[in-house]
C-alpha cells in the first residue's frame, strides 16, 4: 500500500518445498529463514538452570527498534542470527498491535528460537492479552497498514493467524508462564486470585493451549479459562503497579506469599508500563515493560547472569541492579 497516492499493488512468489519445509525471504534485515510446515517443534515451560538471561518487554511491531536493542546486546548479529551461545532469550509478549512491523518481529522471533535451540540456548516466548485478542480477533489497536491490507484482500486478520497458517500453529504452541531456574515470566504477573484457586503453572499452560487450538473442555476447565483470561489472569493483570476498582496494589507480604506458592525467588513481567527496568518489592519483582516506541524514554531490558541483574540499555551497556542466589 502506498499512502501517498493511495493505492495498492498487488505481488505473489511461488517456491517449492523439500520435506515439510522452504526459504522464506522477510526483509533485508531478518533475511531468508526456513519455514517448517509441519507441527513446529515442541517447546518448554521450564527450564532448571541458566548461564545468562536476556528479557525483552512489550514489543507492540516496533521491529527496528528491537532489532538495534538486540543488536548492541549481542543477541544477534548484522544478519539477524543467533549469538548468544547457550543464553536464553526471552518474550514477555505482546509482539501484536500498535507498531506497523508486527509480521517482520514475529518471523524474527521464529527465526530465532530455532537457531537458539540449535546452538545450545533457548528462546522463550510467552503469550499476552494482544496475541489473545488477536488470535480471537479483537482489532481494536491493531495497526492501520494491517486493517487496509486485510480489507483490500478481502480476508481478516484472525485468518492470517489461524489454525492452518504457519504463524498460527507456532503461536499457538507458545506458552503463558514460564519458569527458568528461580525466576517467573509471565505477561503480567501472577495474581493472588490465582494463588487462591491454587492453580499450577502447567495447568495455565495446558489450559490455554488448548483453548487456543479449539479443544473439547469440560465446564470446570471453562471456569478456570475465564479465570485466567480475566483481570485477575496472567495476560491483563496490574496489582503490581496499579489499583483498580476491584483491588488494591499489593503488598511486599503479598508478594512473597505468591512467589513462595509458586517456588520462585523473582517475578519477570511486562504489560503494565514503567520509565525504568528497576526492581520492586524488596528486588522480589521486576516489571520490563519500557514501551518501545516512546520519544522520551530509551528502549531497555532485562540481562541476567549467573544470579546478577543487569539494566541492558540501547547501546550494549549494562547497569548493574542487584543480585540474588541461582538456588
Amino acid at each position: 500500500f502506498d499512502s501517498s497516492s493511495q493505492k495498492f499493488t498487488h505481488t505473489s512468489n511461488s517456491f517449492k518445498y523439500h520435506h515439510g519445509s522452504a526459504k522464506l525471504f522477510v526483509n533485508d534485515i531478518v533475511g531468508e529463514i526456513p519455514i517448517f510446515f509441519s507441527q513446529p517443534r515442541p517447546t518448554k515451560y521450564q527450564k532448571k538452570d541458566y548461564s545468562k538471561i536476556f528479557a525483552v518487554g512489550d514489543v507492540h511491531g516496533e521491529f527496528d527498534s528491537l532489532y538495534l536493542l538486540l543488536r548492541n546486546n549481542g543477541i544477534i548479529d548484522q544478519n539477524s542470527n543467533w549469538i548468544f551461545g547457550d543464553g536464553t532469550l526471552v518474550f514477555v509478549g505482546d509482539i501484536f498491535d500498535r507498531g506497523s512491523k508486527v509480521t517482520e518481529t514475529l518471523w524474527l522471533i521464529y527465526k530465532l528460537q530455532s537457531q537458539a535451540e540449535d546452538n545450545g540456548g533457548t528462546l522463550f516466548f510467552t503469550l499476552a492479552n494482544h496475541e489473545i485478542m488477536e488470535l480471537q480477533g479483537d482489532t481494536r489497536y491493531l495497526n492501520n497498514n494491517y486493517l487496509l491490507l486485510t480489507s483490500k484482500n478481502n480476508t481478516t486478520y484472525r485468518e492470517l493467524f489461524g489454525t492452518e497458517s504457519i504463524l498460527g500453529l507456532w503461536l499457538r504452541r507458545q506458552h503463558t508462564v514460564v519458569r527458568i531456574g528461580n525466576i517467573l515470566f509471565s505477561h503480567a504477573g501472577i495474581s493472588p486470585v490465582l494463588v487462591k484457586n491454587k492453580i499450577q503453572i502447567n495447568e495455565i499452560n495446558s489450559l490455554i493451549n488448548r483453548f487456543l487450538n479449539r479443544e473439547e473442555l469440560d465446564p470446570v476447565e471453562v471456569e478456570k479459562i475465564s479465570l485466567l483470561l480475566g483481570e485477575y489472569g496472567p495476560f491483563w493483570y496490574r496489582g503490581y503497579l496499579q489499583s483498580s476498582p476491584f483491588s488494591k496494589i499489593l503488598e511486599t507480604s503479598d508478594v512473597e506469599e505468591i512467589n513462595t506458592y509458586l517456588n520462585v525467588q523473582v517475578q519477570v513481567f511486562g504489560h503494565t508500563e514503567v520509565d525504568l527496568v528497576s526492581p520492586l518489592f524488596n528486588e522480589r519483582v521486576i516489571p520490563i515493560n519500557v514501551p518501545f516506541a516512546s520519544p522520551r524514554i530509551s528502549m531497555q531490558a532485562l540481562y541476567i547472569e549467573d544470579g546478577r541483574f543487569f539494566r541492558a540499555l540501547r547501546s550494549g551497556e549494562k547497569v548493574f541492579l542487584f543480585s540474588k542466589s541461582k538456588k
